[in-house]
């Protein structure tokens, strides 16, 4: 049996991607996210997860910092940023910017991605 590969999750305020990650769940993922954002480094290093979503609801400042420790550390960590429409779209530090105002659309790029040599750093999706 083949073990399910594992989604970080970072995000402000863990009620807002809960469908998210219950469907990634549901999907065949294992999703892990951290008590704060500031501790996702610490987790990345137990966990060993495939990729990381990014929620647009981390403060602009944060996120920015928090992605550089993560890119220096994990530097072939597939970083899938997602927002909903309205919100800021695009995020320089991340694989891929993912709208998600349908949730299933962060299922499809995942996979996409992941089949990309595991590090899905062969084609963006906007």
């Amino acid at each position: 049996m083949s073990r399910r590969p594992t989604i970080a999750t970072l995000t402000a305020h863990a009620a807002k991607p809960l469908q998210r990650n219950n469907l990634m769940s549901i999907s065949g993922y294992r999703v892990i996210t951290p008590k704060c954002p500031g501790d996702i480094v610490e987790l990345l290093s137990r966990e060993n997860p495939v990729a990381l979503v990014v929620n647009n609801t981390v403060d602009i400042e944060n996120r920015q910092e928090l992605l550089e420790r993560v890119r220096a550390e994990f530097p072939n960590l597939l970083i899938v940023h997602v927002f909903t429409h309205g919100e800021q779209p695009v995020e320089e530090l991340a694989d891929a910017n993912v709208d998600v105002t349908d949730p299933t659309n962060l299922i499809f790029a995942l996979e996409k991605l992941l089949a990309n040599d595991g590090n899905g750093r062969e084609e963006k999706l906007a």
